[in-house]
């Protein structure tokens, strides 16, 4: 970074300058200091002002999409809600305090309290070959599954997942309300990059949990089934 400032001459930020110091005039008694070691990096000044770059400098950032894999055709979809169902949950204590959510993992459960993560087994993933057999279509590499039951009106906040999974995690949305005419249920709404995206009962995506993600306040409860890999 560099700092615009202004002085007399032989003089930066109020102090005198040094041999090391490279400066840019953007205009009289202004000047931005840049370190020594940037000096490569300058663009000629002409006119007073800083020239312009010999082609364009852009900062690029990839950032991976959130995708569908798969919708669920509405008997699957009520098959997976059926045995989420039957699951014994426990209410979730995250910083010694109780969500809006409970919860059951299986393979490696991740804790996060004084100010890190714990990683402990919990139930083979293997131990239930229907459990084992999503895993195998949607992620094979996955050693970590989590269960949460979200009731109406429940909420998590803007988060990033804990450091101890990979970035990569994917997630089959499962809405536990009436369904209409058709079979049809309501969607949930899930915030991922500031986005609004309206999963549907059934829906697979994958997406990155280094990317801010929220779930807003629900209006019909809903379970989500998720898989990860430890790092």
């Amino acid at each position: 970074m560099f700092s615009v400032c202004s002085g007399g001459a032989g003089v930066i930020c109020g102090r005198p300058a040094l041999s090391s110091d490279r400066c840019l005039f953007f205009g009289r008694g202004q000047l931005s200091l840049w370190p020594a070691g940037k000096a490569s990096r300058l663009p000629a000044v002409a006119g007073g002002r800083p020239a312009k770059p010999a082609g364009n400098i852009k900062k690029i950032i990839y950032k991976s999409k959130m995708k569908t894999i798969k919708v669920f055709e509405n008997s699957e979809a009520d098959t997976l809600l059926a045995w989420c169902r039957q699951q014994p949950l426990e209410v979730e204590v995250f910083t010694g305090r109780e969500t809006c959510r409970t919860k059951k993992w299986w393979g490696f459960e991740a804790e996060f309290y004084f100010n890190r993560s714990h990683v402990e087994s919990r139930q083979a993933i293997a131990s239930d070959s229907y459990l084992a057999g999503l895993r195998d279509q949607f992620y094979p590499e996955a050693d970590s599954i989590l269960l949460y039951r979200y009731e109406i009106g429940g909420t998590i906040g803007e988060h990033l997942d804990k450091q101890c999974f990979n970035k990569s995690v994917t997630l089959i949305n499962l809405v536990d309300a009436d369904s209409d005419l058709f079979g049809n249920r309501p969607t949930t709404r899930f915030r991922w990059d500031k986005q609004n995206f309206e999963l549907r009962h059934g829906e697979v995506v994958e997406f990155d949990s280094r990317v801010i993600h929220s779930v807003p306040k629900l209006k019909s409860a809903r379970y989500s089934l998720q898989f990860r890999k430890i790092r």
